[in-house]
């Protein structure tokens, strides 16, 4: 994918961020990131571009980075819910900030992430 095509999927891309539209945002970027690409998910490729939807939104949505290989993730402090299987079978999950915002956390949230990585969210369930 060349630099051009990956600078208009992050200009349309973030067009539905800012409207909170992450059904669109999503199917979006299903029909651009196909199987080939060496991602683990859409979520991973948006960030690997600069772009971190989360920024656009309160709420960590449904599977966001669920599956992913990923050891540390920043949560912005904006976030006030996370929702069912946010971070699910995240295994390398150790290094993750609990934001002071933060209200409510899905008791899926962080379904099979070590242990220590649950524990820091047991308050909120």
């Amino acid at each position: 994918m060349n630099d051009k095509k990956i600078k208009e999927i992050i200009k349309n891309g973030k067009e539905y961020l800012m409207h909170n539209d992450m059904k669109g945002f999503y199917n979006y970027l299903d029909t651009i990131v196909k199987k080939g690409d060496e991602i683990s998910s859409i979520t991973t490729w948006f960030l690997k571009h600069g772009i971190n939807p989360l920024d656009y939104m309160n709420y960590i949505p449904h599977d966001f980075l669920a599956l992913s290989k990923i050891e540390a993730f920043e949560i912005p402090e904006n976030i006030e819910k996370i929702d069912a299987y946010a971070f699910a079978f995240c295994r390398n999950l150790t290094d993750i900030n609990v934001p002071k915002n933060l209200k409510t956390v899905h008791k899926d949230a962080f379904l099979k992430c070590p242990e220590e990585t649950q524990e820091k969210f047991k308050g909120f369930i």
